[in-house]
């Protein structure tokens, strides 16, 4: 740039010597003719304006280039650009240019989209609305941006989204428009808000509980069957606020939180809502972020505190089973040879003495096979009351009967033992709302628990009938219980001793058959070695 001045001034000072001399010949001025230094400055001005002249064509042409370059390079890129550009007048709100792009966006030839203004690109609906929070932003507002429909020349509605700027172009200012097609985009998004809409009914249908926790271990999700086991505000709590008691599962769960891929299985005791404790059966997985980084871990869990008491339950049922079966058939056959060796020797007292036990433990054995049949159908039998005459009960089940059955058969190791089972049975109360056969089973196992811990003394069964309730009562002169017991006899598996023979169903099957009459079973005791009284209440439904 300096370079240029230096020779701007310099050519100054040429020309204005070269009019100083040109002057003196046209007024005859001696003096300024004799400037012999101006005549040689005229040749040189005279020179200098020529490569004036050729330098300022020569940067002419180059600026020209230059220019036509740029434009060249500037529509190679407005043509080539990815999205629709259009340009407009701010004020007639005329179409003054477009790319390729928007004539493949809208339909339009180039030449009809120049024809058209601004807001006939747009529905009819919408194009005052777009006019007013877009058109007019540019004009105001550097630059803006918004979203907006374009009608196509075929009447096809096109989603786009808008980004417009005022551009000044010589002395006047231009709208330029840039339009992004949002078809697919918006297809995508909804397809992503149809799937999570699908996620959320799956895990909305699952029965188990999910929940989510970040790396701190605090909950972060839960699905809805999280939320009715732990309560509406678990989020924010960290997992071990429900823990019940010391436990380990942290210690087991810690590969999931150095990153191991694999799930982990753990059980766990944890606090359900209402407090009570329960046990969980959890299935747990990483989650990582893009870079690999552990950012917490989702599980699965479910309550198997029911399944683990069956568990334990068939366990206790088997090794029962075991001893209550096989001793019976073990006493049995002792009975089978006793009553051979007693008919070889004509021992009549010990044939009948072996045939007694031989009866009572075949006995024993049919109840506890018919225990554990029964043990089977409880949960059936609790869909509703229980119909008289089902399966073949008889509503008119004499209580008198089935004592006298269950009695006559062990008569014998009763008188041997020196106890008396006795009745009080008034006639108007002999007939009990019971079927026949659900009244068998109760009285045999009421009758054969009495009996098993009473060494001596009496069992007496009474029956009466009052208003609206027929009760009856199996007191013995016993054992007893113990303090808190008078529950737990009727839960399953429940011995009163672990010795004694039986696989502590009895009980259990009294109370559901009463209960299936919409009755119930109590026990009484005042305590160990001063007898048990079983009470029966059922409604009278005047048999």
């Amino acid at each position: 740039m300096e370079r240029l001045r230096a020779v701007r001034y310099l050519g100054i000072f040429i020309s204005l010597s070269g009019a100083v001399v040109a002057l003196g010949w046209i007024f005859d001025i001696q003096a300024l003719k004799s400037f012999w230094p101006g005549a040689v400055l005229v040749l040189a001005g005279s020179f200098y304006s020529f490569i004036l002249v050729v330098f300022a064509t020569g940067a002419l042409a180059i600026a020209e280039k230059k220019s036509r370059e740029s434009d060249e390079k500037f529509r190679a890129m407005f043509e080539k650009a990815g999205d629709a550009i259009f340009i407009a007048d701010p004020v007639t709100r005329e179409l003054v240019d477009c790319n390729e792009k928007a004539q493949i966006l809208t339909g339009y030839t180039r030449r009809e989209l120049l024809s058209m203004r601004a807001d006939q690109l747009h529905p009819e609906y919408s194009a005052g609305k777009t006019m007013e929070a877009g058109f007019k932003k540019m004009v105001d507002i550097e630059i803006t941006a918004f979203p907006t429909e374009v009608l196509t020349k075929n009447k096809k509605i096109v989603p786009v989204d808008v980004n417009g700027f005022p551009v000044r172009f010589g002395e006047r200012t231009f709208l330029v428009g840039i339009f992004r097609d949002m078809t697919d985009s918006r297809r995508r998004k909804i397809e992503i808000d149809n799937l999570n809409l699908k996620n959320k009914a799956i895990l909305a249908s699952v029965p188990d509980i999910i929940m989510e926790v970040d790396a701190r271990k605090v909950y972060t999700w839960a699905n809805r069957c999280g939320y009715e086991f732990f309560g509406e505000d678990v989020l924010g709590k960290e997992a071990n606020h429900y823990f019940v008691g010391e436990q380990m599962t942290y210690e087991t769960v810690r590969p999931i939180f150095d990153g191991m891929d694999d799930h982990i299985y753990v059980e766990s005791w944890q606090k359900r809502r209402d407090g009570r404790a329960r046990l969980l059966a959890w299935w747990t997985r990483v989650l990582k972020d893009a870079e690999g980084v552990v950012i917490g871990a989702v599980s699965t869990a479910r309550d198997i505190t029911e399944f683990k008491e069956m568990e334990e339950a068939k366990n206790m049922l088997i090794r029962n089973i075991s001893h209550s079966v096989k001793t019976p058939i073990a006493t049995t056959e002792t009975a089978i040879n006793l009553i051979r060796f007693g008919m070889e020797k004509k021992d009549d007292e010990q044939v009948k003495l072996a045939a007694a036990i031989a009866s009572r433990n075949i006995g024993k054995v049919r109840r506890d096979i018919g225990n554990m049949l029964s043990l089977f159908v409880i949960d059936m039998k609790k869909e509703g009351p229980r119909k008289t005459g089902r399966l073949g009960n008889d509503p008119k089940a004499s209580l008198h009967s089935a004592v006298s059955k269950f009695t006559d058969d062990i008569s014998y190791l009763l008188q041997k033992k020196g106890i008396n089972v006795g009745t009080e049975i008034p006639v108007d109360a002999d007939n009990v709302p019971l079927g026949e056969n659900d009244l068998r089973i109760v009285m045999e196992n009421l009758l054969d628990n009495a009996l098993k811990f009473t060494e001596k003394g009496s069992v007496m069964v009474k029956s009466r009938r009052m208003k609206g309730r027929f009760e009856i009562e199996v007191a013995d002169t016993g054992s007893g219980l113990e303090l808190g017991e008078k529950d737990r006899i009727f839960d399953k598996f429940y011995k009163h001793e672990a010795s004694t023979d039986g696989i502590g169903l009895g009980l259990t099957i009294c109370k559901d058959i009463i209960s299936g009459y919409g009755g119930t079973i109590e026990a009484f005791s005042e305590g160990p070695y001063r007898g048990t009284a079983m009470i029966i209440k059922l409604p009278d439904k005047g048999v």
